[in-house]
Order: structure tokens, then C-alpha cells, then sequence
């Protein structure tokens, strides 16, 4: 037999307050496909590349690393490095733009 006390625990009815994160009011609501509470890797991993969209966009059109690195105002070796972590990844491009019109970029990535 389950005590009281344990038995309240495995109540779903249990009250909460939904109060969302930075990337939606409510839980309910979110449009990102992952809860950022669930998987915060993932959803730092898409902020910080958010954040670099427009260099890999120049990489994705094929734009060579020196320009990119003079127009972005990175060095080489950090876009290499950006592009060979992006080969790494399995990168969704469509939640990068949702991560984009959320206004949800890495505060470490430089603002040009």
C-alpha cells in the first residue's frame, strides 16, 4: 500500500505555474521543438549558432574563409573552426531562423 504522502507525488493534477522561458511565455506555447529545460545543450548549442548565422550562411554560399573572416571580423582560424564544428553537427537551418525571429542569440557572439 502507497503512503499519502508518495501518493500526491504521482498525481499529474499536481498546480504549477507555467512561466515559460526567454523563448516563450508559456510552456504550452513554445514554438521551439525542444523544451529548453529538456535538452540544454541543444538549445544552447542553436543560440550560440543563431548567433554566428551570418557567417555560416557566407560558408553555406561558398564564400572563401578569408573573406568571410575580414567581413565578419573574426580570424581565420575561428571560422575554420565554426566550420568545421557545423560539418560535426546535424544542424536544422529551420530552427536556426526560428532561433532568429525569437531573438535568441548568444550574448558571447559579436553584433555587427
Amino acid at each position: 500500500m502507497i503512503k499519502e504522502s508518495a501518493r500526491s507525488l504521482l498525481q499529474d493534477t499536481q498546480e504549477y505555474e507555467d512561466t515559460g522561458c526567454e523563448a516563450s511565455e508559456k510552456c504550452t506555447e513554445c514554438p521551439l521543438p525542444k523544451c529548453r529545460y529538456d535538452d540544454d545543450s541543444w538549445f544552447y548549442s542553436y543560440k550560440l549558432l543563431a548567433g554566428h548565422y551570418p557567417v555560416i550562411k557566407d560558408l553555406n554560399d561558398g564564400v572563401p574563409v578569408p573573406d568571410i573572416a575580414a567581413k565578419h571580423k573574426y580570424t581565420e582560424r575561428t571560422i575554420f573552426r565554426l566550420k568545421n564544428r557545423i560539418k560535426k553537427l546535424d544542424i536544422d537551418y529551420d530552427v536556426i531562423m526560428l532561433f532568429l525571429e525569437l531573438g535568441l542569440t548568444s550574448n558571447r557572439v559579436k553584433q555587427h
